[in-house]
């Protein structure tokens, strides 16, 4: 998963914020449920990337 992020399409084009993503990464290792933004940002990424 860090490889994803740290390639990530939508960091690229401008969608989300790099270091914000980054952020949520850490702080979801510590929480007990994985952010659902989080999740959600990382199945937009794997989805864009079926495309290529």
């Amino acid at each position: 998963m860090d490889g994803m992020l740290k390639e990530s399409i939508l960091v690229d084009l401008g969608y989300v914020d790099g270091n914000a993503l980054a952020t949520a990464r850490t702080n979801a290792d510590s929480a007990p449920v994985v952010p659902d933004l989080l999740c959600d940002v990382l199945a937009l990424e794997v989805g864009l990337r079926s495309f290529i």
